[in-house]
């Protein structure tokens, strides 16, 4: 199993790549500074495929990357509920 953050510079978010056995899950990907790009890369060079994208919460704070992740990828995308 590989897990790797990609932290943004200036902002307090982070992105997940999670690698085991060929397969791949992105955590909260942002759409700027080549998160996407970053990810995919890492896909390549540790053999796996995205899956899945998860949002684990709202974010306003930056733009969400999943439906362009989606786009290259074909991966399924989850979404955190809110039960308040």
């Amino acid at each position: 199993m590989m897990i790797r953050r990609l932290k943004a510079e200036g902002l307090a978010q982070n992105t997940y790549f999670i690698s085991s056995n060929g397969e791949a899950v992105v955590i909260d990907p942002r759409r700027e500074a080549g998160d996407i790009e970053d990810c995919l890369s890492l896909a390549r060079d540790h053999c796996a495929k995205i899956k899945y994208v998860l949002e684990t919460h709202r974010n306003e704070d930056f733009v969400i990357g999943s439906v362009d992740l989606k786009k290259r990828t074909g991966a399924e995308i989850g979404h955190h509920i809110f039960r308040g």
